[in-house]
């Protein structure tokens, strides 16, 4: 994505009423319930629109679009990528994830369970080893019944994030674009595509966003960021299950610059 989209995001969010990351830190919302969204980039100045009456925006150090990077991790054969494939519920993803606006860096669990309520457990550090050694990352590797599995480093996502929180309702909403993704083997990207994350501890405040997607024609679709950068750099491997929504994908970035083939479906 071109220093100028980017330019131009920050200035429609520019007139929201900002919030710290310490307001942020009151609904850390580490216990909650998803709705996942995806719209084209160039849809996504007119979302952010039609937020800004309900809505705050993280600010910190006077930037309000910040960069993350993430690192997943998995078994050899992939198992916590299959068993998101396969539809297992109570399933569990792996990540460090560095914030370039403070240099933190987080170990984390993300656990989902058969009521679809997302848990994460979370370790801050500056110095989180990557070779996930740490007595507290094998503890919280333990609870959550990972401690078994050699995992290893698999997959590097970096991208632009924007955070939003209700004004009044402990609900928070997250925007990423311009994903790149990185294995020992291959990278890619797909820029284009934007992933619109809505967070509450109740399924019912969702109902007013729900309705605003639907007005604004924006797809709901449950995705994952890790499973579409293992699909994207790996074409061999299985897929069948997400065949439907990597069809979408494919015709929603595609349909606006005359190309059809992002994924392999």
């Amino acid at each position: 994505m071109t220093d100028s989209f980017r330019t131009e995001v920050q200035d429609a969010v520019q007139p929201f009423e900002s919030i710290s990351l310490l307001d942020l830190d009151t609904y850390k919302l580490l216990d909650r319930f998803d709705t996942k969204f995806v719209l084209h980039a160039d849809d996504l100045q007119m979302l952010i629109s039609h937020l800004q009456d309900d809505y705050s925006a993280l600010e910190i150090a006077d930037e309000r679009v910040f960069q993350y990077k993430t690192l997943y991790y998995d078994t050899d054969d992939n198992l916590l990528y299959h068993l998101h494939h396969n539809g297992k519920l109570n399933r569990s993803k792996v990540r460090v994830r560095e914030y370039s606006s403070t240099s933190k860096k987080y170990f984390e669990v993300k656990f989902k369970s058969n009521k679809q309520k997302v848990y994460k457990s979370r370790l801050a550090g500056s110095q989180i080893d990557p070779g996930l050694n740490h007595d507290s990352i094998r503890k919280i590797l333990e609870k959550n019944n990972l401690n078994g599995l050699e995992l290893k480093s698999k997959l590097t996502v970096t991208y632009n994030r924007m955070t939003f929180l209700h004004k009044s309702l402990p609900v928070k909403i997250t925007v990423d674009w311009d994903l790149y993704f990185k294995n020992c083997i291959n990278e890619g990207e797909l820029s284009e595509l934007v992933i619109v994350e809505f967070k509450t501890a109740k399924p019912s405040d969702a109902a007013e966003f729900t309705i605003l997607m639907k007005e604004l024609q924006i797809q709901e679709l449950r995705v994952s960021k890790y499973c579409l950068g293992v699909m994207l750099l790996d074409t061999q491997i299985k897929r069948n299950r997400f065949k439907q929504k990597l069809m979408f994908i494919n015709k929603m970035l595609g349909d606006r610059n005359g190309s059809t083939q992002y994924f392999r479906v």
